[in-house]
């Protein structure tokens, strides 16, 4: 049956309407199954839950540098080939 952890546990808490609008947007914005996936993973990772969780600003965070980082290695490689083309074009003549 695979990694599936049986959640035999409730929680209940109420909301006003926009607090409730607002936290199915967000749930929607990150993809979640569902509203519960979505409350149940950021509360846990808002308490650590025994992992190194993140919250989702953080993961993004890390994603944005990372993509950052990729776009300077891809200009850096860019301008090696721009040199490699000029010195063979130096050389050919």
């Amino acid at each position: 049956m695979g990694n599936y952890t049986l959640r035999n546990k409730i929680v209940l808490f109420r909301l006003t309407e926009d607090e409730y609008k607002s936290l199915r947007s967000a749930s929607h914005e990150t993809g979640a199954r569902s509203l519960s996936d979505f409350a149940r993973t950021e509360i846990m990772s808002r308490i650590g839950s025994g992992r190194h969780a993140r919250r989702f600003e953080d993961r993004v965070e890390i994603v944005n540098q990372m993509l950052v980082d990729l776009q300077a290695a891809v200009q850096k490689i860019n301008r090696m080939v721009g040199q490699m083309a000029k010195q063979r074009m130096v050389k050919d003549t």
